[in-house]
């Protein structure tokens, strides 16, 4: 199947009621002394977002991601218009993704394989926050004609932000700039900027304050699914320290000060949920470790995180018209070929090799007579081989093609290709499809 149907958890319309109750409590919800309702005015405010209105937000690593990511910026864009409020968009900066690694299904010598765009500065550790901007070049390797276009007008997009500050706010740009025509133009917010807001000072506030209760609560909430994240040292804070000019994120201590920090995933969604959002948008791997934020505030802090919701699609672009069919000759049939050019199955040797074993079994070790019997055994190995010579060429060939095409096959079943790379047609059609849910 080419094209999942898209999936929510829970349904919008339930999703709806959930902002909406969240929308009706908080003005009552007293946190660290202050009131929730003005925490989030304030932060809001600090990071240009609307303070009259639900907010539902969602967001990313920095990248220009697959058709899945694309399903959350689509129910996030259909339910704040069903709100009557605004959608916005966070961008993991902070992150060590590789948001420049732009791939595409090329082809050659008809056959699929995985190419990528040239990129200048080439790939960089470190935060793409911090990481400068790239120049893309063109393809290389030619792409599929299903994807051309789209790969062109990625290309576009990102030498249109190639003077952005940062490869994050680039790739950030490009996304906007593809999204043209899906989604409303949204807010972008960068999560190195959430500790900045009311909301981040006040709980960077109470973490120093008393760590040993963060930490606690933390570790307890993550015993619950710890494959989610590892616990955190006894002295050691849910924070990254990012130092301008380095590509190296480090583990904030206790007793530390210094540097850009940065927070830790859990930290940035119970930022976003509590300050910024009425309704936060998750992929299916985000919506597992969002349990676990919420127990660990519900436990640190005594409130409740805005309402999340799951939302996803597989999306493949129709590439099997590049792949080849035919018999597929593993290894393990070359080896018996030219081990044992008798024998016509994998189920044991041949009755001639067999019989050519046991000789050698039967006679006495360091014998003059077993060495007789090993020399018989790979004459008549070396002459079957000549005689089948032309037959182990074929199934060589066999073998090569197989395994290219056993690379095609991959490379037509993923679902990780940039969303822009699917024809304009398929994206309204997701877009309609999450509209009607």
């Amino acid at each position: 199947m080419e094209t999942s149907a898209p999936s929510t958890d829970p349904a919008p319309g339930v999703q709806l009621a959930a902002l909406a109750a969240w929308r009706a409590t908080s003005p009552r919800v007293m946190i660290l002394g202050r009131r929730l309702q003005e925490l989030q005015r304030d932060s809001r405010a600090a990071l240009g977002l609307a303070t009259d209105c639900p907010i539902v937000l969602t967001g990313h690593q920095a990248g220009i991601w697959h058709a899945g990511i694309l399903a959350k910026w689509l129910l996030a864009d259909v339910l704040a218009a069903r709100a009557d409020g605004s959608a916005v968009q966070l961008v993991v900066d902070h992150d060590v993704n590789d948001a420049g690694v732009i791939a595409y299904p090329g082809v050659q010598d008809a056959r699929l394989l995985t190419a990528f765009l040239p990129a200048v500065p080439g790939r960089r550790e470190g935060p793409t926050g911090l990481q400068p901007p790239i120049r893309v070049g063109p393809a290389e390797i030619a792409a599929v004609p299903e994807v051309a276009q789209g790969l062109e007008q990625i290309r576009e997009a990102m030498q249109r932000h190639a003077t952005a500050p940062s490869l994050a706010a680039q790739t950030s740009g490009a996304i906007d700039s593809l999204l043209d025509g899906l989604v409303r133009p949204m807010s972008t917010i960068m999560a190195t900027r959430l500790l900045a807001t009311p909301i981040g000072a006040t709980l960077l506030a109470a973490m120093r304050a008393d760590p040993p209760r963060c930490i606690d609560a933390y570790n307890a909430a993550i015993a619950a699914d710890p494959h989610v994240a590892r616990p955190l040292a006894p002295d050691e804070l849910p924070l990254w320290s990012l130092t301008a000019g380095s590509h190296v994120r480090r583990r904030v201590r206790v007793g530390d000060r210094d540097g850009m920090v940065a927070p830790r995933a859990l930290l940035m969604t119970a930022l976003a949920r509590l300050g910024l959002c009425d309704l936060f948008i998750h992929g299916t791997g985000g919506g597992r470790y969002e349990r676990i934020t919420e127990a660990w505030i519900r436990a640190w802090l005594g409130v409740e995180l805005a309402p999340m919701s799951v939302a996803t699609v597989t999306m493949r672009i129709p590439l099997q018209d590049y792949l080849a069919s035919g018999t597929i000759v593993t290894h393990a049939d070359l080896r018996r070929v030219r081990f044992d050019p008798d024998s016509a199955t994998d189920s044991g040797p041949s009755e001639q090799k067999r019989a050519l074993l046991q000789a050698i079994n039967a006679a006495p070790r360091g014998s003059a007579e077993r060495r007789d019997s090993y020399r018989r055994m790979h004459a008549h190995l070396d002459q079957r081989r000549a005689s089948r010579a032309e037959e182990f060429a074929r199934l060589s060939r066999a073998f090569v093609d197989g395994r290219a095409n056993a690379a095609s096959v991959a490379v037509a079943a993923s679902r990780a290709w940039p969303f822009p790379l699917h024809s304009k047609q398929r994206l309204q059609t997701l877009r309609d499809s999450i509209a009607r849910l």
